[in-house]
């Protein structure tokens, strides 16, 4: 979670003249720099200490409440006992766990302590403490959605048997998702990869439309640009495969049908932090339809729910095994456990009827616990990886620095300059694309659309963003940076932080742009209305076009994106994916990471990691507090 978004700031001075060498090694532990203490020692200046008093025990518990947060949990829980979380983070920072807890429930913080409903920085419920945004985003968001799902629903209806028969012959678990869309006022579709929810989504539209509902009172967003970007191309593909698009569907294939991030379906308003869509100004839509909702944080699903009319229809597709949110909450997969008469669960994988695809899933089923069965073992089982190996299937690579240099050089000589034609990939890397009055030229939109699929065949994903060895994304863009610089600015004349054809990713909202954090873009020359070629950053829009953007102003925010972090790659799918896994086994790398990783590939998977280290990572579940569920039961 970014810590700057509390309702709250600092307005005292350092509290602590020196941090205890254990709070460091506990933030440490946590992948966390000194960047919460400023706002634990900002709460705790606002307590009455007396003279002798030492604020040293107030900062501790707020930096771990701040620091749960930080980690996705809504609150944090003050129960005591084994595998609690307070007892886990008291004693990684060498503290009293009972203390902690007896100061956060007594009146020492009553200038800052309130029950729900108070307006104070921190709420105390039952035995949660909570900051007071997200216990309030936390209590609304359950009223909401409880009022939704329990509100009267319209008659069942029956397909139209044109929709459910093409592109392609819906499944038994595909129709009523859609029937049940068409019914309810909330439905929520969970499946795993290659479910078919895009077939879904393509049916729900094509119904609507047959409905009378019009494209302009149908919103189609996602968390994220990427995400939305590929929703935009996996409705159009499946379009593609009708012989003839039927008068009534054509409005699916005009620029109207435009998915959008939820930041700008609901205008977010950079400068006030505000939405403009809330309660007193609605989004003018009868059906709203959002893909990859595991990726939906707390904050952001209660805004979206207070700017969807009552009466709308409301869709989410996802994967509720997949990872939560970066920021706090896992609520797509509180909804779908909490409202079971609101799910319609995808078992049946359509990846399954591809030879070259099963590996792959039976790997992330066995990681989910949906497939009995060993990793290791049939069927599919994960085998050594062998020198060239780009076919199908799952392989591990048991090796040290030495081996993982190898192995990455390999992989970027192989799938990125492609060996067998290494001069065809920097012609086309090295070409002037033309832009006129804001339209590419016919044929350089046809180079960057297979620059672009090039690229989204291979990617390298890991679980941490910074460890040595070539183990954490950041290392291994520097490595692979420095390998493609050999050739690519050569040309140039000159060396770059970014060169030539390299992919990128922003690392931050730009709404000035309509750029945004995790964006993925290419370093490429452009000539814009008769000017001078010059190197730009050039993304794709959700529209299936792109749009070129200097590179000076943006410099700041853009990373390297050979490697990700697998939270980054979410909305992503590849053909193929290197998964690099820490040396050491690491209470970071979960089995929720490992299956998100293997269903971002289609194809293939190379796991850089020892046998233990997988098997250790499989069999550690990532948990999140939150009271959502609780809340949507009552």
């Amino acid at each position: 979670m970014s810590t700057s978004s509390l309702d709250f700031q600092d307005k005292g001075g350092r509290l602590l003249s020196q941090v205890p060498e254990s709070w460091l090694k506990g933030l440490g532990e946590h992948g966390q720099g000194v960047e919460l203490l400023p706002l634990a020692e900002g709460l705790a200046s606002f307590l009455p200490f007396t003279e002798d008093g030492s604020p040293r025990e107030a900062i501790l518990l707020f930096l771990l409440m701040l620091l749960a947060q930080a980690e996705g949990h809504t609150g944090l829980p003050l129960d005591l006992g084994e595998g609690s979380l307070m007892d886990r983070f008291a004693g990684e920072f060498g503290a009293d766990p009972s203390a902690l807890v007896d100061l956060a429930k007594s009146d020492a913080l009553a200038a800052l302590r309130g029950a729900p409903g108070s307006a104070l920085p921190l709420i105390l419920d039952g035995n949660t403490l909570y900051s007071q945004r997200l216990h309030q985003a936390e209590v609304q968001l359950a009223q909401a959605i409880k009022e939704r799902s329990q509100a009267n629903s319209d008659p069942l209806p029956e397909l139209d048997l044109e929709v459910h028969s093409t592109p392609v012959v819906l499944n038994e678990e595909q129709v009523e998702a859609v029937s049940r869309t068409l019914h309810s006022r909330l439905t929520l579709i969970t499946g795993g990869p290659g479910t078919g929810k895009t077939s879904i989504i393509v049916a729900i539209l094509r119904e609507a439309l047959r409905r009378g509902m019009t494209l302009h009172r149908i919103a189609l967003a996602a968390p994220t640009g990427k995400a939305a970007n590929r929703m935009y191309g996996s409705i159009q593909d499946a379009l593609g495969n009708l012989a003839e698009v039927p008068a009534v569907d054509q409005p699916l294939v005009t620029p109207a049908l435009s998915p959008s991030t939820l930041h700008r379906l609901l205008g977010y308003q950079a400068g006030t932090n505000r939405f403009r869509h809330d309660q007193d100004n609605p989004l003018d839509a009868d059906l709203v339809i959002v893909d990859e909702s595991s990726m939906v944080d707390l904050i952001l699903m209660e805004r979206l729910l207070r700017a969807v009319r009552p009466e709308a229809k409301l869709v989410f597709l996802g994967d509720a095994q997949q990872l939560p949110s970066v920021e706090a909450g896992c609520v797509f997969k509180d909804l779908v456990a909490a409202l079971p008469e609101s799910v319609v669960l995808l078992k049946k994988s359509f990846r399954m009827d591809h030879e070259e695809g099963q590996a792959v899933l039976s790997a992330a089923r066995k990681m989910s616990g949906e497939l009995q069965g060993d990793l290791f073992q049939e069927p599919h089982p994960l085998v050594p990886h062998a020198p060239g190996n780009l076919g199908p299937g799952v392989n591990f690579l048991d090796g040290g620095a030495k081996e993982v240099r190898a192995f990455l050089l390999d992989w970027f000589h192989r799938e990125i300059e492609c060996t067998s034609a290494p001069d065809e990939f920097l012609r086309r890397i090295r070409h002037v694309h033309v832009e006129k009055k804001g339209q590419w030229l016919p044929d350089d939109l046809q180079r960057l659309t297979h620059l672009f699929n090039h690229y989204q065949r291979t990617r390298i994903l890991c679980p941490i963003k910074e460890a040595s060895g070539f183990r954490g994304a950041v290392s291994i863009n520097e490595f692979l940076h420095k390998e493609a610089s050999h050739t690519r600015d050569r040309a140039l004349g000159r060396t770059l932080s970014v060169s030539l054809g390299e992919p990128v990713m922003m690392t931050r909202n730009d709404y000035r742009r309509w750029i945004f954090n995790g964006d993925q873009g290419l370093i490429l020359m452009v000539a814009k209305d008769g000017g001078h070629p010059h190197l730009e950053v050039v993304f794709p829009s959700p529209d299936g076009e792109f749009k070129a953007h200097a590179i000076a102003p943006i410099l700041p925010h853009l990373e390297l994106a050979y490697a990700m972090t697998i939270h980054k790659s979410q909305g992503s799918e590849f053909d193929r994916v290197v998964i690099v896994l820490p040396e050491q086994d690491s209470e970071f790398v979960t089995k929720e990471i490992l299956y998100t990783a293997l269903t971002r590939a289609k194809r293939a998977v190379t796991i850089v990691g020892g046998e233990e280290v997988i098997r250790k990572a499989a069999r550690r579940t990532q948990s999140r507090y939150s009271g959502l569920q609780i809340r949507l039961r009552c």
